[in-house]
């Protein structure tokens, strides 16, 4: 799959060649093992596994607000209402696309506001403006599901040191290429290795990961 001495514009997504077949996601299988892994929420899109929910709820135990958890992009909140029962905590949701939640949840606290790499009042904000608003130094969980403004909002995270605040996180991931199998500097690849590269230098590493046939690769770091 890597060709001309690793050279990342030479990658094709999913090279098919008979038995050796490799997937791009193969380069980046769960390096964190996380014994306390639970999967919340409805078993399809949605759902996410999670590490050690019990932490959470044992730190909300006498203070819902003890334990910062962010959900950004919430059109679907079943990991949500579910996390939330489980443990207690009151969970901070943003989104900026609907008027409000798609359904009752009592520990859900949502704000009409969305996620970019940097702020475009009066709808959508950096990370960092949106926890610097509430008073909060870092987030315990962050769940991200922002159709395709994670590659932006991730890289300015990662040049600004950002992502070291981030001590879980649950992202899906939508590949470039929803169709095509083309390698070269446009074929999302090398964002991908970026990425990564960035989340272990935050110390974010992945411990469960799942293809989302719907919307592409989700993936998920402790």
């Amino acid at each position: 799959m890597l060709q001309d001495g690793g050279d990342l514009d030479a990658v094709v997504p999913l090279n098919g060649a008979g038995q050796a077949e490799t997937y791009l996601w193969d380069f980046f299988p769960p390096s964190f093992n996380c014994p306390h892994r639970h999967r919340l929420g409805r078993l399809n899109d949605g759902g996410k596994v999670v590490c050690n929910w019990e932490m959470l709820r044992a730190q909300c135990a006498a203070d819902p607000h003890a334990a910062v958890i962010y959900r950004l992009a919430c059109a679907a909140i079943s990991f949500e209402v579910d996390l939330g029962q489980r443990t207690g905590c009151v969970i901070h949701a943003f989104d900026h696309t609907v008027v409000g939640l798609p359904q009752v949840a009592p520990n859900v606290a949502f704000t009409l506001a969305g996620l970019a790499a940097t702020d475009l009042p009066p709808t959508l904000f950096s990370l960092p403006t949106l926890t610097a608003q509430r008073g909060h130094d870092r987030i315990r969980l962050l769940k991200l599901d922002c159709e395709n403004c994670e590659w932006a909002v991730f890289a300015e995270l990662a040049r600004t040191g950002a992502l070291s605040v981030i001590d879980q996180l649950l992202i899906e991931l939508h590949f470039k290429q929803a169709a095509t199998n083309a390698a070269g500097p446009d074929s999302g690849v090398r964002d991908v290795f970026d990425l990564f590269e960035a989340l272990e230098w935050a110390g974010l590493y992945p411990f469960s990961w799942e293809v989302n046939h719907k919307a592409g690769a989700t993936r998920m770091f402790p």
